[in-house]
């Protein structure tokens, strides 16, 4: 009789254990900074258009050419995109005002007063 009430007790935790990590897990999951899509770039000299895929944010410039950026979502306001060709790390706060996503750079600790570069969705 013993024997049932630990089995049945460490069923029962094993279940509650798989239960709270789920939850937890669940709970965890945020959306993304700037969710997948292609954007029109505004406010910028160099900027045109962007295709965000999952981690990649592929940039294309004024004059047509194309970037791959690495793209990496550091909280609930700030992507970091690196540049696998130069070794380049940018870091942006990105401010989401209506359908548009302002960013403001970031250089050592200090955010630009002025949005560098405003993406509205296509």
């Amino acid at each position: 009789m013993k024997i049932y009430k630990t089995i049945i007790t460490l069923i029962i935790g094993v279940l509650l254990g798989i239960l709270l990590t789920w939850g937890i897990g669940r709970l965890q999951k945020t959306d993304a900074v700037i969710p997948n899509a292609t954007y029109t770039a505004e406010n910028s000299k160099t900027w045109k258009s962007v295709d965000v895929k999952n981690d990649v944010f592929t940039l294309t410039t004024s004059t047509d050419n194309m970037i791959a950026y690495k793209y990496f979502d550091l909280g609930s306001d700030r992507v970091l995109l690196s540049s696998p060709t130069n070794d380049r790390i940018n870091q942006f706060k990105v401010i989401k005002n209506g359908d548009k996503y302002e960013f403001y750079r970031i250089t050592n600790g200090v955010t630009s007063k002025k949005a560098n570069v405003i993406l509205t969705s296509k």
